[in-house]
């Protein structure tokens, strides 16, 4: 028996020779979609440092801000000069004067609703766009190099201007989500921590199926610290890992002497999701509703939220799921197809912002990344709890639980 570490790849990992899955990366909508529960969807990280482009926002480590970079914009909205020819004084170093006990570095959730604030709501971003600038211009060429060459190198490439010579240009992009398949564990005698080898550890409600990984919502509450990612995948692969060897030495038969109709019923039932699409002869292009999706979900489902706004993104989903069901494919071959993926992906897509705007309808407080203007306070009376979306087979809509947090 193999026993299998998966991170935050794409697919399903099959134990070799054994009865069990570990779900990882994208497949989490895959599973979902199977009858594995959701955790805490409505909890996503906006990135607030991402390079804008014409074909979509580019990461951008959030070490920009840790060593020195000074986000501002002009104070005179439009303004056309060239960010060197504008005076200190007529800059708004808007996170130093809002936050001056961190300034710059204050929590990202923070600074990506301060520059969403300061873009949208201000009307002070650069050009009038949907842009702010972050300033490494006052730092020394050999330290940035040194300290940040990744960072700067990609800037130069992407966008052709030098950051040691002209302020970078930066929105906050969607990053991460916190939120992933619901998992188990046992806990250790003390309470401090996980029992170890115990056969459930990641585990998902459906026996035998493990969510290691980003694809989990273990870990990470409501708004995951900088490369915490990395906590999710070594330890599960490390540590929950020998729960995947205790869950398959206490069974008592092992794939190999299972029924070949239970595979062949799998097999069926995932070739039957491609030939739908592809002999689907609708109207509708995938791409189009998938770029449509996500429009409306990072207007309504991102930085800053209200109840109206997303009631308006349910009823727009609605449409989006309607549309779905009404597409066709330019490709309709079987091999490398990319509308093909493309288009599966989206009804994936679909089904988790379904969950994302619904649990995030009914969790009206702001806790981390989830941001409710409407409610602003934190309510641990009534929300310190994990939200756990389980899909409907019969409706394909998500059902929202609360479960209280251990």
């Amino acid at each position: 028996d193999a026993v299998v570490m998966a991170t935050g790849g794409c697919g399903l990992v099959y134990g070799k020779s054994t009865n069990s899955v570990i779900c990882t990366g994208a497949a989490a909508s895959r599973c979902y979609r199977e009858g594995a529960h959701y955790g805490n969807p409505e909890f996503v990280q906006v990135h607030p440092t991402a390079i804008p482009g014409a074909d979509k926002l580019r990461l951008m480590s959030e070490s920009a801000r840790g060593e020195g970079g000074r986000v501002w914009v002009p104070r005179k909205a439009r303004d056309p000069r060239d960010p060197r020819e504008i005076p200190v004084e007529e800059r708004y170093y808007f996170l130093e004067e809002r936050y001056p006990a961190y300034g710059n570095i204050v929590p990202r959730d923070i600074a990506t609703r301060e520059i969403f604030d300061i873009c949208v709501n201000d009307g002070l971003g650069v050009g009038g766009e949907n842009q702010v600038y972050l300033d490494l211009t006052h730092l020394d060429r050999d330290y940035l190099e040194r300290k940040l060459g990744g960072i700067v190198e990609i800037y130069r490439k992407f966008v052709g201007e030098d950051p040691a010579d002209v302020p970078m240009r930066i929105f906050p992009g969607v990053h991460y989500s916190m939120g992933g398949l619901w998992t188990t564990y046992t806990p250790a005698a003390d309470l401090r921590g996980m029992k170890a080898g115990a056969p459930n550890s990641m585990m998902t409600n459906i026996e035998g199926l493990y969510a290691f990984g980003e694809v989990n919502y273990q870990y990470h509450g409501g708004n995951r610290l900088g490369a915490n990612a990395l906590l999710s995948c070594i330890f599960d692969g490390l540590f929950c890992g020998q729960g995947v060897v205790a869950y398959v030495g206490g069974l008592d038969s092992d794939a190999s002497s299972l029924e070949a109709s239970l595979f062949d019923a799998a097999r069926v039932a995932e070739e039957s999701i491609v030939d739908d699409l592809v002999s689907s002869s609708g109207t509708e292009n995938p791409y189009k509703i998938g770029i449509e999706l996500g429009t409306e979900m990072t207007a309504a489902c991102t930085v800053v939220k209200t109840g109206p706004r997303l009631e308006q993104a349910r009823e727009k989903l609605g449409d989006l799921r309607e549309r779905y069901g009404n597409i066709s494919l330019s490709d309709t071959g079987l091999w490398t197809n990319q509308n093909l993926s493309h288009a599966r992906a989206v009804g994936d897509m679909l089904r988790i912002a379904d969950a994302m705007i619904e649990a995030s309808i009914l969790r009206t407080e702001s806790r981390g990344s989830h941001y409710r203007s409407d409610f602003p306070r934190r309510n641990d009376e009534q929300f310190l709890r994990t939200s756990v979306a389980t899909l409907d087979p019969d409706t394909g809509r998500p059902e929202i639980s609360f479960e209280s947090v251990e």
